[in-house]
């Protein structure tokens, strides 16, 4: 017979229907007919196995694989864009308002809500002291158009990105000159010291280990003794080292070599 949705198959769902009312099922490799009851059909599962062998190598959104390469299972997203590899890796759902595409493998920060409906909005990051260090979201996994709504990876691996300016094993901060940029230089302060990324292989169609690590930050040297500043901000230069010690309230001690 034709192909039926099981809510028109009224003898195992109507109400005359019997608990030993079977439903055919054709094994067409072995051209056997096996039967199946209406309870054994719609009693809960005990649990679910998995082909680990005839896997799909990229599952397109909705579908849930095992992955043979991580020993885990993936289920496609966004129309296929994006494969997440279940219990290794934490994305964010994100829209992007800045007025251009955010390509794939940018470095994002959090910017803000789109009022109360629970989405998050984003936009590159840049280590020059703009921006707190705390607003870093993590690394665009897919091109992110103009109103359009993406995934960024907090933790897991970004892959398909050109990573070959870079060696592998490379510990990557966010760029304090490029906004979403990565680079292999440590930052100096009192610019932004993110750690972003590991570089798991270095190509042009390369992969990222992401995981966004906040180091210590200095602030900007401040004017005078009653410059902007927050209780605990610390600041430096060549001849001082300064501490505020109170809001907009600044103290230094000399730097003496020995």
């Amino acid at each position: 017979m034709a192909d039926t949705k099981i809510s028109a198959l009224t003898i195992l769902t109507g109400a005359g229907a019997a608990q030993d009312d079977v439903l055919a099922i054709v094994d067409t490799s072995a051209l056997t007919t096996k039967k199946i009851t209406r309870e054994e059909f719609f009693k809960s599962i005990d649990y679910m196995t998995f082909d680990t062998t005839n896997a799909v190598a990229n599952p397109t959104e909705g579908q849930l694989t095992w992955d043979t390469t991580d020993k885990t299972l993936s289920l496609g997203l966004n129309g296929g864009d994006v494969v997440m590899q279940l219990g290794q890796e934490i994305h964010y759902r994100v829209r992007n308002t800045t007025g251009s595409t955010i390509p794939d493998g940018t470095v994002c920060r959090f910017a803000g809500s789109l009022g109360n409906s629970g989405i998050l909005l984003t936009a590159p990051f840049l280590a020059n002291g703009t921006y707190d260090s705390n607003v870093v979201m993590g690394v665009a996994t897919e091109d992110i158009p103009n109103n359009g709504d993406g995934l960024v990876t907090y933790f897991g691996k970004v892959r398909g990105i050109n990573t070959s300016a870079f060696e592998d094993g490379d510990v990557l901060y966010a760029s304090s000159t490029v906004a979403g940029g990565l680079t292999a230089t440590k930052p100096d302060s009192p610019n932004n010291i993110v750690s972003i990324a590991v570089v798991v292989s270095a190509a042009n169609n390369g992969t990222l280990m992401v995981r966004p690590s906040i180091e210590n930050h200095w602030y900007p040297v401040p004017a005078t003794a009653s410059s902007s500043g927050r209780k605990g901000d610390a600041a430096f230069d060549a001849n001082y080292q300064y501490l505020c010690v109170a809001t907009n309230t600044w103290k230094r001690t000399p730097l003496t070599t020995w």
